[in-house]
């Protein structure tokens, strides 16, 4: 939905002591079709915004008690969102102009005013308003689209459903949304299977780009599927549901505690490293020896796996 206002309902203050100079700043917006209302003086000025703020402002400057400058800055302590201020001042001298600008002020018109000069520098402030409002709209919109997404992922990939006694991991991504993947799951015969994933790229993209991994890895892994199976099934899942040149580097890990094995498939993941119980010892390095998931025809990939015995060391 994009916010929009039409000239009607865009609020503009006109903040004068002298009562001709704001029943004629009034006339002239209203002709221009803007609802103007009137302030005589700072003190009723800040009464007027805390009842409703405007959507602009237009200030004098040399008022008696508290001039346009002071309640300028209050008006900007009140309110931390932009809205458009400009002055009004017979004083052209440039020292007046920055002191205006600097305590606030968007911009500086000097009296007499020109009804079609103060009708631009109003249209000007109402289309940068309204740009404002829609990127305001937008960003919020994203957001709740992002955190919705991330909730989606979180529940697809079962993160919270990692409750197995073997298993700890932790996992901290540089984006709120990236390509990394953790998944375990037990086979019939109590078999722990692992899937260590990270998609190419980074952002909402390549987090999609995981979906087609967990599916194959889940539904195979609760059937007892044999590891060369899952990534077989997984790589045709890949090549079938992202377009190139999208791949995923992933490592699929089988221990099996029965009989004591350990047998891993790395395609384009950095080394894995099987360490002692007290992590002071390198037992093994599984390197890769396959291209990613995504890169080959599945008459072309290699299921082969690297198996490894556990029975001569303790291992994590």
């Amino acid at each position: 939905m994009t916010l929009s206002f039409s000239n009607k309902e865009f609020d503009v203050l006109v903040v004068d002591d002298a009562e001709l100079n704001r029943q004629l700043f009034s006339a002239m917006l209203r002709k221009m079709g803007y609802s103007p209302r009137g302030a005589v003086d700072g003190p009723s000025a800040l009464k007027a915004f805390t009842e409703k703020r405007p959507d602009m402002v237009l200030m004098d400057v040399q008022m008696p008690g508290m001039d346009g400058v002071e309640v300028v800055r209050e008006m900007r302590k009140l309110c931390h969102e932009w809205f458009p201020i400009i002055f009004i001042s017979a004083n052209t001298s440039n020292e007046h102009v920055i002191e205006g600008l600097n305590s606030g002020g968007d911009d500086y018109l000097f009296k007499p005013i020109h009804f079609d000069v103060l009708k631009a520098k109003v249209a000007s402030f109402k289309e940068r308003l309204q740009m404002l409002h829609e990127l305001q709209q937008y960003s919020l919109r994203t957001k709740e689209e992002s955190e919705a997404a991330h909730e989606f992922m979180k529940h697809f990939t079962q993160l919270n459903r990692i409750k197995d006694p073997m298993v700890q991991f932790f996992m901290k991504s540089a984006e709120v949304f990236s390509g990394d993947l953790i998944a375990f799951a037990r086979t019939p015969d109590n078999r722990l299977n692992l899937l260590l994933a990270d998609s190419a790229g980074h952002g909402l993209t390549s987090a999609l780009s995981v979906i087609p991994l967990t599916q194959p890895f889940y539904t195979m892994s609760h059937k007892g599927c044999e590891l060369a199976s899952i990534a077989q099934s997984i790589n045709q899942h890949v090549r079938e549901y992202l377009p190139l040149p999208r791949y995923v580097a992933a490592i699929l890990v089988s221990i099996d505690s029965a009989h004591g094995t350990l047998q891993v498939w790395n395609g384009g993941c950095p080394t894995a490293v099987l360490v002692s119980e007290d992590g002071g010892e390198v037992i093994h390095q599984f390197v890769s020896k396959h291209l990613p998931f995504g890169v080959l025809s599945p008459a072309n990939f290699d299921t082969t796996t690297e198996l490894y015995s556990l029975s001569e060391h303790s291992y994590k």
